[in-house]
């Protein structure tokens, strides 16, 4: 893959995860459960019921104090969801850590590996850019899982990430940090050191690098798609379709691609689950979310009618 000269970094959005020693890893913020909110929730709890249950007594001392429970706890559910969502906003149990080109998430009890770029032909990289809001979805993969970080920080893109952007519409997106192998930045931090990161191995790294069901992978960079000696161009000429695909487990949305003798037929999968195991009948592969609104956008799919499997 071709390359350009890069954009200058943004070092006032590095500088606050860069540690003083420079050899050091560099640690972003997550959304995730604040080391406080399990003592809040509790706290939010009794003060709930003991709030009501004081109210029922004032109001009339020969009304049982048992009725202020449903109340109550109703009132401590509303109050906790809204302490877990403000408190999981800045994060505080969970980490991205960026050092050496490689991405981990970790945490107090745990240290999940997300991506080794140390070598670019590995691994596949894609930015999924909000056409509405400029949020941007980072999927990479490499193996049999793709992993997501979820960015909402705006941070500036060099032209090497920028050549891998797809812009579309996340309305319809089921990707979310409670999603399988994903994860979302905190409020406030920034993409930056990722960014930097990974950029220097983007030369050599696809688009999309997917190993599936079927033993072949799934290969996409910024001119064409291929799975084993199948090959859709990018250039205007393939038909894409969305459709519903009947399965004996339920309808699930489909992707048909034609182009010329070449027919491929991709299934979005559950945005919560790791992925299905395809049968002789089933279609060439169950896709990621993310991955499957990718190559949609991309193929520019149009609506289509329902294919039976």
């Amino acid at each position: 893959m071709s390359t350009t000269e890069t954009a200058p970094r943004d070092s006032a959005a590095e500088t606050p995860y860069r540690p003083r020693d420079k050899s050091a890893d560099w640690a972003i913020p997550l959304r995730s459960d604040p080391p406080w909110l399990t003592a809040g929730l509790l706290g939010s709890t009794v003060a709930s019921l003991a709030g009501f249950a004081a109210i029922f007594h004032f109001y009339d001392p020969r009304v049982p104090v048992a009725l202020s429970l449903l109340p109550g706890l109703t009132s401590a559910t509303f109050v906790g969801s809204a302490l877990s969502f403000w408190g999981r906003r800045k994060g505080g149990t969970l980490e991205l850590i960026a050092r050496n080109r490689t991405l981990r998430v970790r945490g107090k009890s745990e240290d999940i590996p997300w991506l080794d770029a140390r070598d670019g032909s590995t691994f596949g990289a894609i930015v999924l850019e909000d056409s509405k809001t400029g949020a941007r979805v980072f999927v990479f993969t490499q193996g049999e899982e793709p992993t997501v970080v979820i960015d909402r920080s705006g941070a500036p893109l060099s032209d090497a990430w920028k050549q891998r952007v797809v812009r579309l519409d996340f309305s319809g997106l089921a990707v979310s940090a409670e999603s399988a192998g994903a994860v979302e930045l905190a409020v406030g931090s920034s993409s930056a050191p990722m960014l930097s990161t990974i950029e220097p191995a983007l030369e050599d790294a696809l688009w999309i690098r997917q190993r599936l069901p079927s033993g072949e992978t799934l290969l996409v960079n910024e001119r064409e798609l291929r799975v084993g000696d199948r090959v859709v161009a990018f250039d205007g000429q393939a038909t894409a379709r969305r459709i519903a695909i009947a399965t004996p487990a339920g309808e699930v949305l489909g992707l048909s691609i034609t182009q010329d003798l070449t027919g491929l037929l991709f299934a979005c999968v559950d945005a919560t689950a790791h992925g299905a195991t395809a049968d002789v009948d089933a279609p060439d592969a169950y896709l990621h979310p993310a991955l499957f609104a990718a190559l949609a956008a991309k193929l520019n799919a149009q609506d289509g009618n329902k294919a039976k499997k």
